[in-house]
């Protein structure tokens, strides 16, 4: 088994011959180094009620799609704070590496410090390393097969999966805030508000994904085309596909 630590990430790779990650990983540098990831600290650390681990009863796959286009953004959550607030016309694919399985989008906003939660805008102060212009992006990393990683003004949505079964997946989700937010007396009280509006915004991927899933099993699905804001989907399948031809030599 190998570990690496990559920003205060930790991962793991049963294969102990496995190459090290921080070069696969060095074209994020730029994008990650101004929100300081290392420094911050997850939720759950200031709000015990928090829930951090999901199971799902669809294929990882599914999920996986899901988070990794922002087509469906502005339609299946286009009545939510946050999307009104986004100009989704805006994607701009950066870091595209499907032989790395490692890629970027960027999202700009309407207005300075939009975030996930119940109003559309940050309730907490920005993270102090960013700069006033970047506080208008929000990033979308994803880390072939299981890691995403959503970078906003005042903190950062870190998401795990991996499949369980063939239909069934588990999550681990964290939002990570600077310490000095999570040391506000008030956070856990304004934070529970704002993880509700989060729970109801992914319960709107839920549903989809449920009834993707059921779809799928007939033999009557449909297979769709790629829009043009699902470039990273294309990635993503380029790399597992090599893996899976990898397996089968």
């Amino acid at each position: 088994m190998r570990t690496e630590l990559w920003h205060g990430f930790v991962f793991v790779n049963l294969d102990a011959d496995a190459p090290p990650l921080a070069p696969r990983l060095a074209p994020l540098e730029p994008i990650v180094a101004p929100y300081r990831l290392e420094e911050l600290r997850g939720e759950f650390l200031a709000d015990p009620d928090y829930r951090f681990e999901h199971d799902y009863a669809w294929n990882w796959k599914v999920y996986a799609e899901g988070q990794n286009e922002c087509y469906h953004c502005d339609k299946l959550h286009g009545d939510t704070p946050l999307m009104t607030q986004t100009d989704c016309n805006s994607i701009d694919f950066g870091v595209m590496e499907p032989e790395h399985g490692v890629f970027h989008f960027t999202l700009r906003n309407r207005d300075i410090d939009v975030t996930l939660n119940h109003l559309g805008r940050a309730i907490f102060p920005a993270i102090p390393t960013l700069s006033e212009q970047q506080r208008w992006i929000t990033h979308t990393i994803t880390i072939a097969p299981g890691v995403l990683l959503v970078l906003m003004p005042d903190s950062v949505i870190a998401l795990g999966y991996v499949p369980t079964g063939p239909t069934l997946m588990r999550v681990k989700r964290h939002r990570l805030y600077p310490r000095q937010t999570l040391a506000r007396p008030d956070f856990a009280e304004r934070h529970r508000e704002e993880s509700l509006a989060a729970r109801a915004f992914v319960a709107q991927d839920d549903y989809a994904f449920e009834r993707v899933q059921r779809g799928l099993g007939s033999r009557f699905a449909p297979r769709g085309p790629i829009a043009s804001r699902e470039r990273v989907l294309v990635g993503v399948n380029q790399w597992l596909l090599e893996r899976y031809r990898a397996e089968m030599t």
